[in-house]
């Protein structure tokens, strides 16, 4: 059973900004993952270059972020 978002969140349903984020979210995932190597190619000109920013750019970027949210999330709760 899926929570009833009119009930709930009234207002983001509203929000124009806020729907379009949600509509083109993997375009934007996709997009913030194939920069960071894209750019590391092309300063480098090697694939070496596109692995390495693809790992530190895309990968541990995104963990990173992970992380960091869920330990301030513990912390407050846990406060």
């Amino acid at each position: 059973e899926q929570t009833p978002q009119q009930k709930y969140a009234p207002d983001l349903i509203k929000d124009p900004a806020i729907r379009a984020v949600s509509r083109h979210f993997l375009t934007f995932t996709i997009v913030s993952l194939a920069i960071p190597p894209l750019v590391g190619g092309l300063v480098t000109m090697s694939w070496w270059g596109a692995a390495t920013a693809f790992f530190w750019g895309s990968l541990v970027r995104v963990a990173l972020l992970h992380h960091v949210t869920w330990s301030i999330n513990s912390i407050c709760h846990a406060v």
